[in-house]
């Protein structure tokens, strides 16, 4: 592994290379969800789309309990910031437009193949170095059939949980999905505003 490029709550991303070949590597930093990483990445494994990021494989460390989560490097970052740079703010509305549709893309797949991606904010937005646009992280998604064993605390910021998804913990679908998607639309018109910004940033 080369450098951090990125931490949040609940793991860190770090740029790496695999025969010179750069690639993002995600360590989770909550020892709980191991086993959901490992049997997310076994679905994940055969799903391909021009919109989501590559998932590349997994390591483990069994000694230190760890799963390495290995997927395609995206150079311009996340892009809740991307559209903070000089280059972001002198997008136009049409090029906005066609990222909210590289995410629609992404998104139809992912109910056609019953995956809920449950955390879906320009966060989890990634732009490659031509400008193309994917949707990642994929840290909290679920298919519809599969239990989940992550604490319950690891819930999708109160900003973008949809309404199901606030009233006691009803169980998601594609149809958060969809509203969170509502949420992106004025993040990204917004340049990478934060949604409901008096709000607070603890999850429900």
């Amino acid at each position: 592994m080369i450098r951090i490029i990125d931490k949040g709550s609940f793991g860190e991303v770090w740029l790496g290379r695999i025969q010179s070949v750069e690639v993002a590597v995600k360590i989770p930093l909550v020892a709980a969800c191991r086993e959901d990483f490992i049997r997310e990445a076994q679905k994940m494994h055969a799903i391909w789309h021009a919109q989501l990021v590559q998932f590349l494989g997994v390591c483990t460390k069994p000694q230190e309990e760890s799963v390495l989560v290995i997927t395609e490097y995206m150079p311009n970052g996340a892009l809740n910031k991307h559209l903070q740079t000089e280059e972001g703010r002198n997008l136009q509305q049409i090029d906005l437009l066609f990222i909210m549709d590289q995410v629609a893309n992404g998104t139809v797949y992912l109910e056609s193949i019953k995956l809920v991606h449950r955390d879906l904010r320009a966060a989890n937005v990634f732009v490659a170095k031509d400008g193309r646009v994917k949707v990642g992280d994929f840290g909290q998604s679920k298919m519809l059939s599969m239990p989940s064993s992550c604490p319950a605390d690891l819930k999708t910021p109160i900003r973008w949980s949809s309404p199901e998804a606030l009233i006691n913990g009803k169980e998601v679908t594609s149809k958060s999905d969809v509203w969170q998607y509502g949420i992106l639309w004025y993040e990204v018109f917004s340049y990478g505003d934060v949604p409901y910004e008096k709000y607070s940033r603890r999850g429900h």
